[in-house]
């Protein structure tokens, strides 16, 4: 009878603990979970302060770009707008395409000021615009023939004429003649002749024709 009693107090007493053991358990896991359903809210508060802060950042305005002003040669309206000044410097320079050399000249037309740089291209057709400023004109052209410094040797009908190229026109002119038989000369010096020979000058000439008639 004895034992019958201690048996049911054991009984009782590990019922009870395994209940509170329950209720503890359970306890725990609903704190756990409301932990996780205010951090869920806390999040959310959070996404929610952001969305409303992040217009107000965005819509920041942003520095207005500094406005650059064209100048007047990247600007093709503006450089045809240019005109020559009266006091504008003009150079023109002549390149003789066969020695290779090249001439310079400062002189003023007058007819070009007042005119833009498509008016200059019309009035000066054959020379290159180089430069071009209100202040500044740089003209070039390419001629083919020596330049005034050379005299040349060619054959003529009657022999070897000797010619100067004219300062103001470029052509050859003839400024004297020697006779001479060329027909007992060889190909190459014939074909040399035919194209013409430039000199430095009229001496040379003269030596390079005695040396031929030796």
């Amino acid at each position: 009878m004895g034992t019958n009693n201690k048996r049911g107090k054991f009984i009782r007493v590990l019922t009870l603990t395994v209940s509170a053991a329950m209720l503890v358990t359970a306890g725990l896991l609903a704190g756990a979970a409301l932990s996780r359903e205010r951090a869920r809210e806390q999040e959310y508060l959070q996404m929610q302060t952001a969305a409303e802060v992040a217009p107000d950042v965005i819509a920041l305005p942003s520095p207005e770009p500094q406005a650059i002003e064209p100048t007047p040669e990247a600007n093709p309206a503006s450089a045809a707008e240019l005109i020559i000044a009266p006091t504008c410097q003009m150079i023109w320079t002549t390149n003789f395409t066969l020695c290779g050399h090249s001439r310079e000249e400062m002189r003023q037309d007058r007819a070009l000021i007042g005119l833009t740089e498509p008016e200059v291209r019309a009035a000066t057709q054959g020379w290159a615009i180089e430069t071009f400023s209100r202040v500044g004109l740089h003209f070039s052209r390419d001629v083919e023939a020596y330049c005034p410094d050379h005299v040349v040797l060619k054959s003529v009908p009657e022999g070897l004429g000797v010619f100067r190229t004219e300062p103001t026109t470029f052509e050859l002119q003839q400024i004297m003649q020697f006779k001479l038989d060329t027909t007992f000369l060889n190909e190459e010096t014939r074909l040399q002749l035919e194209l013409g020979m430039p000199f430095g000058d009229l001496a040379e000439i003269e030596g390079y024709v005695e040396s031929l008639e030796s």
